[in-house]
């Protein structure tokens, strides 16, 4: 009979290992807090650029932190309409970003991804929709192309 305590022990080891490698993918992967603080920066002045153009703000988040960042930004329907999001569009391309390929309503810009939201939810019992800027991982390689 072999010593199941042998066997374990191998198993446990080789789940740290695992566990090991996926802390430093992660680590290899995620952009930095400096780097996610200047895109931070940028998601603020665009999303205050597109807000220019109109849309009430219902509510609204943002936060910046190791590897990630994100700026959304919630509106009620009063006010939205097709019109609006055109002009979001124009404006999102005037700052440099480009319509990601298969996806509408989706931008990349420098790993960042703004996504707008038509009918996004309901609030006090009225309809929403968001602006959406994100900045981590997923969004550097959805938007490498």
């Amino acid at each position: 009979m072999r010593n199941p305590m042998g066997l374990r022990s191998w198993v446990q080891g080789g789940a740290a290992l695992v566990c090991i490698g996926g802390v430093i993918y992660a680590i290899a992967t995620n952009p930095g807090v400096a780097d996610a603080q200047l895109h931070f920066t940028v998601m603020r002045a665009d999303m205050a650029a597109l807000l220019q153009h109109g849309g009430r703000v219902a509510s609204q988040s943002e936060g910046a932190k190791y590897g990630s960042a994100f700026v959304v930004r919630t509106l009620w329907d009063e006010g939205w309409s097709r019109a609006l999001m055109q002009d979001y569009e124009a404006e999102l391309a005037s700052r440099g970003w480009r319509m990601r390929n298969g996806f509408e309503l989706e931008y990349c810009k420098s790993g960042m991804l703004a996504r707008i939201v038509p009918h996004s939810g309901v609030m006090n019992s009225q309809g929403t929709n968001a602006l959406v800027i994100e900045y981590n991982a997923a969004t550097v390689r959805n938007c490498a192309n």
